[in-house]
């Protein structure tokens, strides 16, 4: 309530609801009268909730990945656009029918299938060579290792010269049963490539003796191992 005062105007703030105004004047002679009016005041716009999912959030380059913000939602309104920002971090910003934004984000980690040796014990968790008792040099390369294998294995090689690097597997039979890299560009040097014992189709590899060929600038090489189940 405010007043009685002398002034015709006056102010107040209203919460989220129906109200009724009323001002009630008064004369010389004490003579009173009122008017009303409705006053209506809708709640202030709640942002939208975003949620993001990332799937995989993780793996080898070149990585497809599919960004679902069907989690999202808004407490008041309706969400009218999405926008999907990829990076290293993925992010997305929704936006609803009044204008307010909101956000989320999703880490996603891509690592490369050519992984320099000189890096390999932080990249590959472990140092499978020094396990093995082997030294990388030009004169141990290329090789698969471990050998025989169980199926996790990774196929070490060198190249004098940067360029593009194919890398196949096939069976005794002379049949391709794996791209492991098709025209990938390497630099010179020492590389690591995992192997995982599984065919294109990602069936497991059947026990027995496979080839790789390894395809560079330098020309083909090649080599054999064995996988054991």
């Amino acid at each position: 309530m405010v007043g009685p005062q002398s002034s015709s105007s006056a102010t107040h703030t209203y919460a989220a609801g129906t109200w009724t105004c009323t001002v009630t004047v008064t004369d010389n002679a004490g003579a009173t009268a009122s008017a009303s009016k409705t006053v209506s005041v809708s709640a202030a716009n709640q942002p939208p909730v975003a949620s993001l999912t990332v799937s995989p959030s993780s793996g080898t380059a070149p990585l497809s990945v599919t960004a679902n913000a069907s989690g999202s939602s808004d407490p008041d309104g309706t969400i009218t656009s999405y926008k999907f920002n990829f990076g290293g971090t993925c992010r997305l910003t929704v936006t609803d029918n009044l204008g307010a934004t909101g956000s989320a984000s999703v880490v996603v980690t891509v690592t490369g299938l050519l992984i320099p040796t000189t890096s390999q014990p932080a990249d590959l968790g472990h140092d499978p060579f020094a396990e093995s008792g082997i030294q990388l040099n030009a004169g141990t390369l290329p090789r698969v290792i471990p050998n025989p294998t169980r199926g996790d294995a990774y196929l070490a090689f060198a190249n004098s010269k940067p360029g593009d690097v194919s890398i196949r597997i096939f069976d005794t039979g002379g049949r391709s049963v794996r791209t492991v890299l098709d025209k990938v560009w390497a630099p010179a040097g020492s590389h690591v490539v995992p192997l995982d014992g599984r065919r294109d189709d990602g069936a497991p590899l059947r026990a027995g003796v496979y080839y790789f060929r390894i395809r560079s600038v330098e020309g083909a090489r090649f080599g054999r191992f064995a996988i054991i189940r």
